[in-house]
């Protein structure tokens, strides 16, 4: 199950210029790995209640001394609020910051070595372009006879994909990735269709969703 996690107004930047007459002011918008984004919702207003729209281009022409406020919002960032004062610039690039993603999937198999048909889709998950996985947690559960030593390749593949999907993004954030093993078999009453002749791999992962332009 996804949980997303809200912030009411995170005031990403505050800008204060002196006076102007006239002009046109063009934006740019990028999320915190350099991506180009398509905000859900830009608002622009002055402090007597005039609102302005952008153009296609993010753009608008201006005549005014007023301040001016800019609110953007974005099912995928973080609510951004902007406050510009004459003379206005004529380019500014705005950075919004991705919310997180809370996500769990799992995979199973019968031995430790997990099948090639259950790697592809594990590949899948992590290079649909959607996704980039800031931290990843391995749970291995139902391990049995096996020894902890035998799930040394398969945690390696697994370590090698999330790697390469963290750093396919442009990132200042560090790696996070663990792994812990479960010797406790769940009942088919916890987890529907759950085998105990399997082992399962259960991710708990966080990640951002990334959407260009």
């Amino acid at each position: 199950m996804k949980r997303i996690i809200f912030i009411l107004l995170s005031i990403c930047c505050v800008a204060v210029y002196g006076q102007s007459e006239k002009g046109k002011i063009c934006f740019h918008f990028i999320d915190q790995y350099g991506n180009s984004v398509t905000p859900d919702k830009i608002e622009i207003f002055d402090n007597e209640g005039t609102t302005f729209r952008l153009s296609e281009d993010y753009c608008f022409d201006y005549c005014s001394q007023k301040a001016i406020d800019m609110v953007i919002r974005g099912n995928n960032y973080y609510e951004c609020k902007k406050i510009y004062r004459t003379p206005f610039p004529k380019t500014d690039t705005i950075v919004l910051s991705n919310m997180i993603t809370s996500m769990r999937f799992f995979f199973a198999s019968e031995t430790p070595v997990l099948p090639n048909d259950e790697i592809k889709k594990l590949q899948d998950n992590f290079f649909n372009d959607k996704y980039h996985f800031i931290s990843l947690y391995l749970v291995i559960n139902n391990i049995g006879k096996y020894k902890m030593s035998e799930f040394k390749n398969t945690i390696a593949q697994i370590y090698d994909l999330y790697l390469r999907n963290f750093f396919s993004k442009k990132s200042h954030l560090s790696i996070n990735f663990s792994v812990s093993f479960e010797e406790i078999n769940l009942s088919e009453e916890e987890w529907i269709g759950y085998s105990s002749e399997k082992i399962y791999y259960l991710f708990h992962g966080e990640a951002v969703k990334i959407t260009t332009k």
